[in-house]
């Protein structure tokens, strides 16, 4: 599921949380391509800007005390009315990563998944926008049991299967990967890299032992 094939929207955007005014006024004016969302007479915190980029990446912009965002950006999934239950399937798929974060403000939720912090909205865009795979998440599993447990418990689209992307019931997509790929201490050599590849465009579910033993290979 090549995101080279899908066109972004605004279903998915990054928080920018800024310290002050000048400094909201400034990423403001580099970013911005497109209004989304009328700007605010003051970008303190529950108010905030949404606009696009000349990539078609959207941004919210806002004020938020340094010691109370647990990140300077921080991606954010905008569901049309409410996010209850992606909260809580989010918090079951995950929960012994889960830890709610209060950012005071009715239409944003924040939790966290393997210590990074994932913000959700709702009625911040004014139509209903369906997610694209153009915008995904990786998630780095440690074992075949763990990738397994994705699949039977998360993905609910199987034609869109492939590559260790899928598809989750609210139709956020995902990279399901071994966490070795993302390792930087293991230096897999050009020839080794390819043979790699080729065997992960065969597969639609990754299978952790056969390419972490190919990765360590060396020709």
């Amino acid at each position: 599921m090549p995101a080279l094939f899908f066109q972004r929207n605004p279903s998915i955007s990054l928080a920018l949380f800024c310290q002050n005014e000048a400094e909201c006024t400034q990423y403001l004016h580099k970013l911005t391509h497109k209004i989304l969302r009328p700007l605010p007479v003051s970008f303190t915190w529950p108010n905030f800007a949404l606009v696009e980029d000349r990539f078609g990446l959207s941004w919210v912009i806002s004020i938020y005390p340094e010691e109370k965002t647990p990140g300077k950006i921080i991606p954010c999934l905008h569901f049309p009315r409410d996010y209850t239950q992606p909260l809580l399937h989010y918090r079951q798929m995950f929960q012994d990563d889960h830890k709610e974060l209060c950012l005071d403000h009715d239409s944003f939720s924040m939790l966290r998944i393997q210590k990074s912090p994932l913000l959700l909205s709702k009625g911040v865009l004014e139509s209903e926008i369906p997610f694209t795979p153009a915008l995904s998440f990786i998630y780095l599993c440690q074992n075949q049991q763990e990738i397994d447990s994705f699949y039977h418990g998360f993905s609910t689209d199987t034609s869109s299967e492939q590559c260790g992307w899928i598809l989750d019931r609210f139709g956020v997509s995902w990279q399901i990967v071994p966490d070795f790929l993302f390792d930087h201490p293991l230096v897999i050599d050009p020839f080794t890299y390819q043979k790699l590849n080729q065997k992960i465009l065969s597969m639609k579910r990754l299978e952790y032992d056969s390419l972490f033993k190919l990765a360590c290979h060396s020709h």
